[in-house]
């Protein structure tokens, strides 16, 4: 029964972000510091609600468009790795 009692107070993974609500006047505000906490959590993976972590983020077949300007190649890559997104800082929307 203590097992019971001990899993049902355990807090949920995904009540540790921080919720918004739509209406309120500082909306943009708080959805700012929700998305960087979220970007903080998932520095790491989190099992429990399906969420791999944002180091790397891998890309098994990436395909980058030929630009107008300099490189009017296509670029193919496979396997690719991309680091720094937990360290991103969100500014506005």
């Amino acid at each position: 029964m203590t097992d019971c009692l001990e899993a049902s107070q355990t807090p949920s993974p995904a009540s540790n972000f921080k919720k918004c609500d739509r209406k309120s006047n500082d909306f943009n505000q708080c959805l700012m510091t929700a998305v960087q906490g979220a970007i903080k959590q998932l520095e790491n993976p989190i099992p429990e609600l399906g969420l791999p972590s944002l180091e790397p983020v891998r890309d098994p077949h990436l395909i980058v468009a030929p630009g107008s300007n300099i490189f009017h190649i296509e670029q193919n890559y496979e396997n690719f790795d991309s680091y720094g997104f937990s360290t991103a800082n969100v500014s506005k929307f």
